[in-house]
């Protein structure tokens, strides 16, 4: 998902899958390389190390992998988001910033070209109790038409309420007759949205700078809605 793909051979009128790639510089990320060839190491894969990334040798994980779409299209298992525990989704979230992210001076951004990636990578973080942010989208080469790059900060700030106890003077405006109007009702009072990318807490949530550990699993378990 970060940094692979799967190579693809054709025999004939068949298409086969038994090899995978991962992209990193011996050189320029030998850190990297040692740990990736550690871990293969330890799961007993063949495989192959250049100067540009790995080669590795196994028809069933290529075969498995290819379903998480090409480079635009990928996007996350949903098992992944829904099953896993917020420490092994933490997990996930460091290794992903590891290979398609950066961090300096403590600002920490993702980057992704697919737009399924994009909403999954801002699941992820919230659901592992941080707070993401989307940064923009953008393009190193618009005439060229190379793709809009999708960068998403991940902060940690206070889960819930930032009022400090103070409501706020909420304008309120009559919606238009037969218009739908979402109103949910949630176990913990919190209500956590995204709109145009930029997510936040809802005023009508809880007052409470933070969330009790039992709400927070309650919350990592559920699934994201989309009201369009």
């Amino acid at each position: 998902l970060t940094e692979g793909s799967v190579q693809k051979h054709r025999i004939k009128d068949k298409t086969y899958y038994n090899c995978f790639f991962i992209s990193q510089d011996s050189k320029k990320n030998p850190d990297k390389v040692a740990r990736i060839v550690a871990l293969l190491d330890r799961m007993a894969l063949s495989y192959t190390v250049n100067s540009v990334g790995i080669y590795v040798f196994n028809s069933p994980l290529s075969r498995y992998f290819k379903d998480f779409g090409y480079s635009h299209q990928k996007r996350f298992p949903r098992y992944v988001l829904e099953e896993c525990s917020k420490e092994q989704l933490q997990r996930i979230l460091d290794v992903y910033l590891l290979g398609d992210g950066s961090s300096y001076k403590g600002r920490k951004v993702l980057y992704t070209n697919s737009d399924a990636m994009l909403l999954d990578l801002m699941e992820l973080i919230f659901k592992a109790g941080h707070t993401p942010n989307y940064v923009g989208s953008y393009s190193s080469d618009v005439e060229g038409g190379r793709k809009p790059i999708h960068h998403i900060a991940i902060q940690d700030l206070d889960l819930g309420w930032v009022g400090y106890g103070k409501r706020n003077s909420w304008s309120v405006e009559k919606a238009p007759e037969n218009t739908r109007v979402w109103c949910p009702v949630l176990p913990n009072g919190n209500f956590y949205c995204m709109v145009n990318g930029r997510t936040f807490w809802t005023g009508n949530s809880e007052q409470r700078n933070t969330l009790e550990p039992e709400e927070f699993e309650r919350i990592h378990r559920n699934r994201w809605v989309s009201a369009k």
